[in-house]
């Protein structure tokens, strides 16, 4: 059975709702408009006022037509911030795939956050195009800097705000030149998003919203027309918020009964205070996560203690300049994890370590008891641990601003000598968040408490005896840490860092899946 998915670009290319108030100083408030208006041409989920939309989509692939037709409904009074909707005709039900229709609908709630910067449009860009016969064209781009990757083409757009005896009409956005977004080469596009001025204070609401698109696809010639019409407006309370002849009061009909309505219920357990931080704006990743991890870390290690056969020897007898410890380890984890808080995440570690150790001893000749002095050369040590172990982190941000700190303590248990080895870890960073690339550049150190031993069976001398050789080491503690973060969905997302300090380099990637 052929499925039809609601796509991301349909939603977003069509919200929009909102009361405007003017105040301060430019070519727009002249004309007693809130050029914070122009925002609603990319999203109006921003608004404090509830609407249901009627939507018909119409998509042509050389030929071939696709129809749908839903109503979208949206609504910022829900417990854990915006909620958006979808009501499809339940005669038409099989023909969508609902878990796609999920997915998008949690990614467009998602992008929301992003989409609260005071201004999508750039303020400088703001000019009179032409004034003639009382129909006045303001001209606008878009902030760059301000719109994420997710619907970066309206970095390509340019749009013009109609406004006849100084009452806006409509803003236009359309195309100067050709684009790509998602491998598809648009032509021509043009958005129309028309408004009706509310008597009782001045503000607009918006009427409907048109979309029209010309784009060629593997070859193929793509056209779409998408039309919005509001049919209602609604406040906290319910109560309608309508235009002269326009939307009456909300409540329940035999219409809706006719709908299947798609939803995605994020009134969660977890994280804790997470309603509150998304009706403030923060997007929040999904609460639990499982990751894999890889890590290749050299360290050069200096010897704390030497015990031979039992016996302590002063590092200093066996410690002369030549005496080398590198220790190369390959790591490979599994970490679970969950936000509690929305600012602190806590998870357990588990996997699996290979080391190699490669030490030269430089034994010096007043070591009396020692075999024979000179340069030893001990054959490469090689042990697999067992690693568990327990994480947490601390984050915060501000913009695009944001700041972590990871704790971590680990055990490493070697079967074959029945030894724990325990390491505390700490990573503070500092970063920045590049949205419009969905990519986070990484800065910060990281702090291992590492005490190492090495057990051994050797021969150090000419008369064939096995020596046991017990060595205490350690390293440098800090390292500076340089990393980057990408997320590829709301569900994936993966990471390489790579650290270098005095006595160790290392080298981490990852990749984790969110739900």
């Amino acid at each position: 059975m052929r499925t039809i998915a609601v796509s991301l670009s349909i939603l977003m290319l069509l919200c929009g709702s909102a009361i405007a108030v003017p105040y301060n100083s430019n070519v727009l408030i002249e004309r007693g408009i809130d050029p914070h208006i122009i925002n609603l041409a990319v999203t109006t989920f921003r608004q404090q006022i509830a609407y249901k939309m009627e939507v018909e989509y119409s998509k042509n692939i050389d030929g071939q037509v696709t129809d749908q037709s839903f109503n979208l409904l949206f609504d910022p009074f829900a417990s854990y911030g915006i909620d958006v909707r979808l009501q499809i005709p339940k005669e038409d039900v099989e023909k969508y795939d609902e878990g796609d229709i999920k997915e998008e609908l949690d990614e467009i709630m998602g992008l929301q956050s992003y989409l609260l910067t005071d201004k999508l449009y750039d303020e400088n860009s703001l000019q009179v195009e032409s004034a003639e016969d009382d129909v006045t064209i303001i001209s606008f781009t878009f902030n760059k800097d301000a719109i994420p990757r997710e619907i970066k083409y309206y970095k390509d757009l340019t749009g013009r705000v109609y406004i006849k005896n100084n009452v806006m009409k409509k803003i236009v956005l359309s195309n100067e030149a050709r684009f790509e977004h998602n491998k598809t080469e648009i032509k021509s596009y043009e958005k129309t998003l028309h408004f009706t001025k509310v008597p009782m204070n001045g503000g607009y609401l918006l009427k409907n919203s048109e979309v029209h698109i010309n784009a060629e696809k593997d070859g193929k010639t793509v056209s779409i027309d998408i039309t919005g019409n509001v049919t209602e407006y609604w406040n906290k309370e319910s109560k309608a918020v309508s235009w002269r002849s326009g939307a009456s009061k909300r409540k329940p009909t035999e219409e809706d009964d006719k709908y299947h309505t798609i939803y995605v219920d994020l009134d969660r357990t977890f994280p804790l205070l997470g309603q509150d931080a998304r009706k403030a704006g923060y997007d929040l990743p999904k609460p639990f996560g499982i990751s894999a991890v890889a890590m290749l870390q050299t360290t050069t290690l200096h010897m704390t203690s030497f015990e031979l056969n039992g016996t302590q020897i002063p590092p200093g007898l066996i410690g002369g300049p030549n005496s080398k410890y590198e220790s190369q380890a390959l790591a490979a984890l599994t970490r679970m994890d969950m936000w509690v808080l929305p600012f602190v995440n806590v998870g357990v570690i588990l996997g699996g370590v290979k080391t190699s150790t490669d030490v030269t001893l430089d034994v010096l000749s007043g070591c009396t008891i020692c075999p024979s002095s000179g340069i030893q050369v001990l054959p490469p040590l090689s042990t697999s641990s067992f690693i568990y172990g327990l994480g947490g982190t601390v984050a915060g941000g501000a913009g695009n601003f944001f700041a972590t700190v990871d704790m971590q303590y680990i055990t490493a248990y070697t079967e074959a000598a029945d030894l724990e080895l325990s390491m505390t870890i700490a990573t503070p960073i500092v970063g920045y968040n590049f949205q419009n690339i969905g990519v986070r550049v990484l800065l910060g150190a990281q702090y291992q408490d590492m005490k190492e031993e090495i057990i051994a069976k050797v021969d150090l001398g000419n008369d064939g005896t096995i020596d046991t050789v017990r060595v205490g080491l350690e390293s440098d503690k800090w390292a500076t840490l340089i990393g980057v973060e990408k997320g590829f969905t709301r569900h994936w997302n993966g990471s390489l860092m790579y650290s270098q300090g005095v006595d160790r380099s290392s080298l981490n990637m990852m990749i984790g899946y969110r739900f």
